[in-house]
């Protein structure tokens, strides 16, 4: 019996990981996936979960579950992308993450963090995608998970300046004021 099935150019892959068919989840194959966006949040997530499962801390649903969401991925993407090689394995990076997170506890709620922490929520939504936000709660949680997020933009703007990043985030405002200022006066 081959360890990796495939039929009609599906590959009979759980989230991408896990051959459902085998009798036990003894067996992950990480880092086998097309992201849009980069791979290795996407394979850190993986191992996570992985670790997870193995140590007996969560379980992997029955055989008819996991081949129902490979047959509901496989068809989304076709629907998105056509009948190509390896259509199965082809995932968004967020939205992927997102998934994988929240087999194990650490995707954020963030339902709660609007009445807990609303400035972080508005960082994670409207903010750069870090894969810190996986940190924040669950197995190997990071108490500097919160502070890295804050502060992305801070560690981008930086290298670019060589200035403090409150003194260049003021200047931005300065600007942007002066040029509504020169917009709208006559």
């Amino acid at each position: 019996e081959d360890i990796l099935e495939t039929e009609e150019g599906r590959i009979n892959l759980y989230k991408c990981m896990f051959p459902p068919h085998l009798p036990h989840a003894t067996l992950a194959i990480m880092g086998f996936i097309l992201t849009f966006g980069p791979g290795i949040p996407s394979g850190e997530l993986q191992a996570r979960w992985v670790t997870q499962i193995l140590a007996g801390k969560c379980k992997l649903p029955s055989k008819a579950v996991m081949f129902k969401d490979i047959e509901k991925r496989h068809e989304y993407n076709v629907s998105r992308y056509g009948p190509i090689d390896k259509t199965t394995i082809r995932v968004d990076c967020i939205q992927y993450c997102d998934e994988i997170a929240s087999q194990f506890g650490a995707k954020p709620n963030l339902s709660k963090m609007l009445f807990i922490d609303p400035k972080l929520l508005l960082k994670i939504l409207y903010g750069p995608s870090v894969s810190y936000r996986y940190r924040l709660q669950g197995p190997h949680s990071w108490k500097g998970a919160r502070e890295a997020i804050m502060t992305t933009m801070d560690r981008v703007v930086w290298p670019m300046t060589k200035k403090n990043p409150e003194e260049v985030r003021d200047n931005f405002f300065k600007r942007i004021l002066q040029a509504l200022l020169l917009l709208f006066l006559p």
